[in-house]
Formats: structure tokens, C-alpha cells, sequence
């Protein structure tokens, strides 16, 4: 499992990421950690919105950093 670096505003979380599960678990881990609700997160990797349902198309790299928004 990789490590991230999720940012959300001027906060910044490490997060392992399970790529073998739904995006929307990862969320739900966001939301543990900053109290933003799944469905108010925009989740940004490498340019690309992340869904709720599939990890297509999206890649995870060690150490990268996800950009959060939301509230």
C-alpha cells in the first residue's frame, strides 16, 4: 500500500491508500481525519478528479501528494 500526502487547505495528512478497494473507502478515511463528509470531498491526483467508484485511470505513486477540497 502505497503512502500519500494528502493536503486540505493549510493541513496536510499521511495516508496509507488500498488501491484494491473503492475510492470511497479512502474518502471515508478523509473524512476520519479532517470531518469533511465523502460526498462534500473533491479529490484531486495529478490533475484528475477522483471518483467514488473506481481507481481508473488514477495512479499511486509513494510519497506523492493528493490535493483535498472541501467542506
Amino acid at each position: 500500500m502505497p503512502v500519500v500526502n494528502v493536503k486540505w487547505g493549510k493541513e496536510k495528512y499521511v495516508v496509507e491508500v488500498e488501491t484494491s478497494v473503492p475510492p470511497e473507502v479512502f474518502k471515508t478515511q478523509l473524512f476520519t481525519l479532517t470531518q469533511v463528509l465523502p460526498e462534500r470531498q473533491k479529490v484531486m491526483v495529478m490533475g484528475r478528479i477522483l471518483g467514488d467508484d473506481s481507481w481508473e485511470g488514477i495512479t499511486i505513486k509513494e510519497n506523492m501528494t493528493i490535493m483535498m477540497m472541501g467542506s
